[in-house]
């Protein structure tokens, strides 16, 4: 069973990043407006998230009743195959280019290799997102994929899934008030990356795609009372107190709302043949894209129009530059 409006939404979410990675190199933008809209393309990834937790919800439960004994060995085996080629190649790539094409044996920096290979780089707050530009996303994908045939087993409704997303939420915020009162490291930029790029951390928004899936594709709407008056009294703290809900996870309840639009109606704003091919690639395209963006960066100019030349300068050389990213992959 497929779902056009899935891979529209993962076309989607791979634009939003590239313009927020497109949007930091070249000429910065001094206009607000814009900058907070390139912000806004970083939460492209929970849409991944949101949209993996769906799909591996229906993917995996289709296949458990067509398959054997081996269906959790088969499905491993699918998802490294499916993760693993691009991202060793991105591994070798980026680990040259960072050394000018000569490769660091230093141990710290063969242990963040290996890391990376087994993909574990997402326990230390010095691998997590060190190596391959984005392989935070990464690993924190490859731990869903360990704990998704358990959660498989134990979400069985959406009442079930809103109680696993609830107690995820209120560990995330628990493990994140951890990691601000106790720095283990002495990079509080790292530390503070690490507390937000973390598995833990980003556990609510596969939560989210986990509810879409009952909701969707099960059609069960019945959520316990008690669940909702939780729900109700951290939403409301939210607005009394304030920062109770990180901006991640109010986005990611946005898309939660929009998956459940688009399966009802598909809107050409959202689902058309650009969204949908790029929904196709997306992958490879999150990993290609900071590899061009890097050749961009040393082999050409980043600033085609000069202010000179046009008052809409800084926009003009964006949009060409997102142009060539999204072309030069392809």
């Amino acid at each position: 069973m497929k779902f056009k409006y899935i891979d529209a939404l993962r076309g989607i979410a791979i634009l939003l990043v590239m313009i927020v990675h497109t949007s930091q190199y070249g000429e910065k933008s001094q206009n607000e407006f814009f900058n907070s809209f390139f912000k806004f393309g970083a939460k492209g990834v929970q849409l991944f998230f949101l949209a993996s937790a769906f799909t591996l919800f229906l993917s995996y439960n289709n296949r458990n009743r067509q398959e054997n004994k081996n269906s959790l060995r088969d499905f491993y085996i699918r998802r490294f195959f499916r993760i693993a080629p691009m991202y060793y190649i991105g591994i070798i790539f980026f680990s040259l280019q960072n050394q000018n094409g000569i490769l660091d044996t230093s141990t710290n920096n063969l242990l963040n290799i290996l890391s990376n290979i087994l993909f574990i780089h997402g326990i230390s707050p010095y691998w997590i997102n060190n190596l391959v530009p984005g392989g935070w996303s990464i690993t924190v994908e490859v731990f869903f994929y360990i704990i998704l045939p358990l959660l498989i087993t134990i979400i069985k409704n959406l009442n079930q899934a809103v109680i696993f997303t609830l107690i995820s939420f209120i560990v995330s915020m628990i493990f994140r008030l951890l990691l601000q009162k106790i720095q283990l490291i002495d990079s509080l930029a790292l530390w503070t990356e690490f507390s937000y790029y973390n598995f833990i951390t980003q556990l609510p928004a596969f939560g989210l795609g986990i509810i879409s899936y009952f909701l969707i594709v099960k059609k069960d709407f019945e959520i316990a009372p008690i669940n909702t008056l939780i729900i109700f009294f951290i939403v409301t703290s939210h607005f009394i107190w304030g920062k109770i809900i990180p901006n991640f996870i109010l986005i990611g309840i946005c898309f939660l709302i929009l998956i459940y639009i688009l399966s009802l109606k598909e809107y050409k704003i959202f689902v058309n043949k650009f969204t949908l091919f790029l929904g196709k690639i997306s992958y490879s395209a999150y990993l290609v894209h900071f590899g061009v963006l890097l050749w961009l960066d040393k082999n050409t100019t980043l600033n085609y129009f000069i202010k000179e030349y046009s008052y809409n300068y800084f926009l003009l050389n964006f949009i060409l530059r997102l142009f060539l990213v999204i072309l030069l992959p392809q």
